[in-house]
């Protein structure tokens, strides 16, 4: 799917367990996107310089993150990071301006670069979700 301007929305099928390198990079319409429970790995340049993503959903089992997965999602608000994710590559969300960074650990865990997010933004740790109607509205109200 890398470049492909029409795309607007994504939900990751059951059946998929990893999102390849540079998998939906580019996609210069994409503003949504809904990764199920099923995958485990996000790899590098995933979802780069997907400038118009706005929410993304990850995974509750997902494991890893790769470099620069979300590199210059300028538009991407927020983001929970599960407490299953063990490792996080350089850079997964650098230039990501507007993003505020949910992480259900309760400190940077070992296995996550020192680089993974070298653009200054705050990471909340220890974050418990809130629901509203059975759906995770974290950050869902932040500007």
């Amino acid at each position: 799917f890398w470049g492909r301007s029409s795309l607007t929305s994504v939900t990751i099928p059951d059946s998929v367990t990893a999102i390849g390198d540079g998998a939906f990079a580019d996609c210069s319409s994409l503003t949504s996107v809904t990764i199920p429970d099923s995958v485990k790995t996000i790899g590098n340049k995933a979802f780069n310089r997907c400038v118009y993503l706005e929410s993304i959903e990850l995974s509750s089992s997902l494991e890893s993150i790769g470099n620069s997965a979300f590199y210059e999602c300028v538009s991407l608000k927020s983001v929970v990071i599960p407490n299953s994710v063990s490792s996080i590559g350089d850079y997964a969300f650098d230039k990501c301006t507007a993003i505020t960074i949910y992480c259900e650990a309760a400190e940077w865990p070992i296995g996550w670069s020192l680089l993974w997010s070298s653009s200054g933004r705050q990471a909340v740790w220890g974050h418990t979700h809130e629901y509203e109607s059975g759906k995770c509205v974290c950050g869902k109200s932040e500007n």
